[in-house]
């Protein structure tokens, strides 16, 4: 990467680990192009311990979705024969039209756990049971950070018991059905994610008690089961709810620092005793009963004007929070208006 005036490639210089940590902040683009330009980044970029494949388009024709596998089936391989730790494997691909492809995901995870050193996997649109959930937990005896969209075509159960997992993320927005059961067995478990929970899913966790970070997305949860689900986490930290079907938020925490509410239609009122609470964000739609927050807490508010709501309701909304005795620190108001040809 040096050139004629004289300019010297210092990074090339470096140990091959930093480099390896300079890379793994970089997109595969920019990867291949400084991999180009220097022989030394080239070689290293084969033994990077971070695999990610990204193809996951319905539309994509059989022909590609093939050619994609048996690239990453070579570069599995290709990675596997250097034997060195994987820290990374991250998976996006639809695997509808291709012959034998559930037999090789099996291969590919057990390739990229085979040396125990896994501590971020990420699976999307792959279909998966709770068989092959387990599979890969149990190889993976390091695994700090988890992602899963599986494809699940029939009622499931699924046990993740990894207990260094520090960050866990489940979106079922693909699944057909609405009676999964979900349990999550990790002491050490800090966040949790989990996006378009149905009525009728049921999630268990025992033993997570210093979860610090919730979030809650497309949630249908009722009133009962949202309140029993925060009061197993006293440590909570950040709670976040979006799209979510609950109607009462009312709870105590000496913990809670931060609040989101976006886009929960249903709800009808928020009353949090909540005195170490620093920022509240709140999508305006219906009025607040009730909060109780230090007199320090900054909110954070969006308030959408709708066309087809009655104006004076709206504007009637809007003038209770603007009311309200709490220091406002940023408000947006966004307005829908719907126009009649």
């Amino acid at each position: 990467m040096g050139d004629q005036n004289g300019v010297v490639d210092r990074i090339s210089e470096l140990p091959d680990c930093i480099i390896h940590h300079i890379m793994s902040y970089l997109s595969q683009e920019k990867v291949a192009q400084m991999s180009v330009l220097s022989r030394r980044w080239n070689y290293l970029q084969i033994s990077l311990p971070i695999l990610v494949f990204n193809r996951w388009r319905k539309e994509t024709c059989r022909e590609r979705s093939e050619e994609f596998i048996r690239y990453v089936d070579a570069s599995i391989l290709r990675f596997c024969e250097l034997e060195v730790p994987l820290q990374k494997f991250r998976l996006c691909m639809t695997l509808y039209e291709v012959e034998g492809a559930t037999s090789l995901l099996d291969k590919w995870i057990e390739l990229g756990v085979a040396r125990e050193y896994l501590k971020k996997l990420l699976l999307k649109n792959v279909r998966i049971d709770d068989q092959m959930v387990q599979k890969f937990i149990r190889g993976c005896p390091l695994l700090e950070d988890l992602f899963l969209f599986p494809i699940w075509d029939s009622e499931s159960v699924c046990v993740i018991h990894a207990p260094k997992l520090k960050i866990l993320t489940i979106d079922l927005s693909s699944n057909s059905c609405t009676d999964d059961i979900i349990e999550i067995v990790s002491p050490g478990l800090q966040q949790f994610t989990i996006v378009s929970i149905s009525s009728g899913c049921v999630i268990d966790m025992p033993g997570c008690y210093d979860l610090k970070y919730l979030a809650l997305s497309e949630a249908a949860i009722s009133d009962e089961e949202f309140h029993n689900l925060v009061l197993k986490f006293p440590f909570l930290e950040t709670l976040i709810l979006y799209d979510c079907t609950v109607t009462k938020i009312a709870f105590s925490s000496n913990r809670l620092r931060e609040l989101e509410v976006f886009n929960c239609r249903s709800l009808i009122s928020v009353d949090i005793d909540a005195p170490s609470l620093l920022t509240f964000s709140y999508q305006f739609i219906s009025r607040i009963a009730s909060i109780n927050v230090p007199r320090t807490c900054s909110w954070k508010t969006r308030f959408l004007f709708e066309g087809y709501r009655d104006p004076l309701v709206s504007f009637h909304s809007l003038k209770q929070l603007l009311e309200v005795p709490y220091e406002i620190e940023e408000l947006r108001i966004r307005i829908y208006v719907k126009v009649c040809l």
